[in-house]
């Protein structure tokens, strides 16, 4: 190991890594009390840890964490400049399958804010993070419109011509593909499945509890 680095972040994302191992890690975290300098994000698609420290106080903050999921020998570690940058191009979407991606910026402005709420980051390091937003923003308004320019444009696209359509969540991945579906031409009929039934305020849509998760799967062409 290098010693003296300030900043290191781990990424477990695809496609180097695959969903089954992506999945296991996302299972094994676990609350901690905060330290004031981690920052995790997570999408379906991916785990970033950063820490403010060097290669030990990663590893150590990964094992706080996650406990000891093999999977997590797999990540992609990075130090310093090229971690930092890292997170800039996860913020703006360019990591993203799609480049640009708008729900990902919002997904990693919301878990900057809960970091932050919660003591997970502060200080200089917790600036750092907000750096980040504010560079996927200007990145954002760069970015000529399109509209392709999100994986819940383009599965609305998908699967729009179905006579009734399930989304399960009420995130911001999943309030994004509710207001792609709304958008289209014909937009076919909407049910959120969603853990919190109450706490789902889109217009025009059947709300489920999380529970009929299978009847929704087996029932609805599109999900």
């Amino acid at each position: 190991m290098t010693a003296g680095h300030q900043i290191s972040l781990a990424t477990f994302a695809y496609p180097e890594l695959k969903a089954d191992k992506r999945s296991a890690i996302a299972r094994s975290r676990t609350k901690v009390d905060p330290d004031g300098s981690t920052f995790i994000f997570e999408t379906c698609l991916r785990t970033e840890v950063m820490v403010a420290g060097d290669e030990d106080r990663l590893l150590g903050a990964l094992t706080r964490h996650f406990g000891g999921v093999p999977e997590l020998a797999e990540g992609h570690i990075r130090f310093d400049a090229d971690a930092v940058e890292h997170l800039y191009r996860v913020a703006a979407g360019l990591e993203s399958p799609i480049r640009g991606e708008g729900e990902v910026l919002a997904q990693f402005r919301q878990a900057a804010a809960r970091a932050e709420d919660e003591g997970m980051i502060g200080g200089i390091f917790s600036r750092l993070i907000e750096s980040a937003v504010a560079i996927g923003r200007r990145t954002r308004e760069m970015m000529p419109e399109s509209a392709h320019d999100s994986l819940a444009a383009v599965a609305a696209q998908v699967v729009g011509g179905a006579d009734r359509i399930a989304v399960l969540g009420s995130g911001t991945m999943a309030t994004a593909v509710v207001k792609a579906l709304q958008a289209l031409p014909a937009p076919p009929p909407i049910t959120v499945v969603a853990r919190s039934p109450e706490r789902v305020w889109l217009d025009a849509v059947d709300v489920w509890d999380f529970h009929r998760t299978r009847e929704a799967l087996a029932e609805f062409p599109a999900v």
